[in-house]
């Protein structure tokens, strides 16, 4: 990685023309991942019960799991000319080192960008500065590295507004990046349905992610950031209707995936702590076997702090949960 951004301004001012031809797709080897949510996507690391601790990326690697998805709030890090303050960019260069010489593959995302949402036309220059800052200085990057373009586009940013700022961040990052797998998600929180009204770009590097919380009562029950008018009270999971659901929906994701002849990536899905945990474990198995027996890559729902498979007090995976996920501690 670049250890300054003294030369970026000068760097980006002649570097973001037209995109790069592509290669031959590379290809796309995230099969069983884990978010490292609430950390670096917080206001400030730490203020949502997750500062990340090196140490940990070799114990997810020797559980089973081969990727890594970093979620990142770049803009709340930015100086008044939009610039990434270079404190918290060492900060991510640390994480990002020490998952890759773990020996993880590492999905790097724009998360929380909520003036975007709510203001996409006033803020789409902030992102795609953001966009031009981030594709030079990780270029030199390995290709087990991977950008995801925005995380869960909603609100105001919708419809062909987002497939546009999507394309438009796209060329961007092919300035310096021609051939790195990017992956995009779309509007409405990027659930399952989104994949059908993404952006279609002719790039072989491209992969479509989604996101299942299905249904948002029982794997959202009691969370207090729902606010007053969401899902309260004990539900329970796991009727044959619930897995036959879950099952016509990995499928779904799939036949996109066959039809648009590119893989698709579950990048989320959990349940939070509230829930019953027999249910809990019975949803994590259900999602994650038939996303695999699918064929789709799938990312949990968080490593820790909210919706934990590892408790990071007491340094061990929360009981049952890496048996859910298919994975067993070495």
């Amino acid at each position: 990685m670049k250890t300054s951004l003294l030369i970026l301004s000068a760097a980006l001012l002649t570097g973001c023309g037209a995109t790069a031809p592509h290669a031959q797709a590379a290809p796309f080897n995230v099969k069983r991942c884990v978010n490292m949510g609430n950390a670096l996507d917080a206001p400030e690391e730490g203020l949502w019960g997750h500062t990340i601790d090196l140490s940990n990326f070799t114990r997810i690697r020797a559980a089973g799991f081969d990727t890594v998805r970093l979620p990142v709030r770049w803009s709340g890090h930015l100086d008044d000319e939009n610039m990434i303050d270079p404190a918290f960019l060492a900060r991510v260069d640390e994480v990002m080192n020490a998952a890759l010489a773990a020996d993880l593959n590492i999905v790097l995302n724009v998360h929380h960008f909520e003036e975007l949402m709510e203001r996409p036309d006033a803020y789409a220059a902030v992102f795609l500065s953001l966009w031009d800052q981030l594709s030079y200085y990780y270029q030199d990057l390995p290709a087990r590295v991977s950008f995801e373009v925005l995380n869960e586009p909603n609100g105001a940013l919708h419809g062909a507004g987002v497939r546009q700022l999507q394309a438009d961040a796209i060329a961007r990052i092919r300035a310096h990046n021609p051939d790195r797998t990017l992956i995009l998600g779309g509007e409405n929180w990027s659930g399952l349905d989104s994949l059908d009204t993404n952006l279609r770009i002719d790039d072989p590097n491209v992969v479509y992610t989604f996101h299942y919380y299905q249904p948002f009562d029982f794997t959202h029950q009691d969370a207090p950031w729902t606010g007053p008018e969401g899902p309260r009270g004990v539900k329970h999971w796991g009727t044959a209707t619930d897995r036959k659901k879950v099952r016509t929906h990995m499928v779904q994701a799939a036949q996109f995936a066959r039809a648009w002849g590119r893989p698709v990536f579950l990048g989320e899905f959990g349940v939070y702590e509230a829930a019953p945990e027999p249910s809990r474990l019975d949803y994590l198995q259900s999602v994650r076997s038939e996303a695999e027996a699918a064929g789709l890559g799938w990312c949990v729902w968080n490593f820790t702090a909210t919706f934990p498979v590892f408790d990071d007090q007491r340094k061990t995976w929360t009981p049952g949960h890496l048996q859910a996920l298919g994975l067993s501690e070495r």
